[in-house]
């Protein structure tokens, strides 16, 4: 391991060898041989997407979820797959599995199932795409928001549920 670092050094040395290519190719090598190297990991995801190479980083974010422990860091990375797979890759059935991770850690996300149910929209989806009207309905509405019908009618004053008569 301590050998590919040394070799990084040459590379970025611009007196003697500089290739910026080589020298993600040893990052990428780190990674095979050490796939929890977090240094690599980092250093790769910033080199492909100055690079924009979008296939290469989004391998290389989920190989770092693998190794996230932290929920929030985990929904980043989440997000920035997601991101990357529709608008980079135009691939929103990669970005799928991601977005429905964001819901697990998020479950409050307006903005992914908003998304989502376009998604499921476009990929005729129906099961999915009724799944999300209902959550997002229900994030809409909130618990106390309820049609008048379902309430007794001393209930009810013109219409609206929010005040008790008698």
């Amino acid at each position: 391991m301590a050998t590919l670092f040394r070799i990084i050094e040459i590379y970025q040395d611009a007196e003697k060898l500089p290739s910026e290519d080589n020298v993600l190719a040893t990052y990428a090598r780190i990674v095979e041989v050490s796939p929890t190297n977090a240094q690599a990991l980092e250093t790769l995801a910033r080199g492909y997407q100055s690079r924009e190479r979008w296939p290469d980083l989004l391998k290389v974010l989920q190989k770092k979820v693998l190794v996230t422990q932290d929920p929030v860091e985990l929904l980043d990375l989440f997000h920035q797959i997601a991101e990357i797979a529709i608008t980079r890759m135009s691939n929103e059935t990669q970005a799928i599995p991601f977005l429905e991770r964001i819901l697990e850690l998020d479950p409050q996300n307006l903005d992914v199932v908003q998304r989502l149910k376009s998604i499921y929209q476009r990929k005729h989806n129906q099961e999915k795409l009724y799944a999300m009207h209902l959550r997002e309905l229900k994030m809409l509405t909130g618990p106390i928001a309820r049609p008048c019908w379902h309430r007794p009618r001393r209930w009810r004053a013109t219409g609206c549920c929010a005040t008790r008569t008698r």
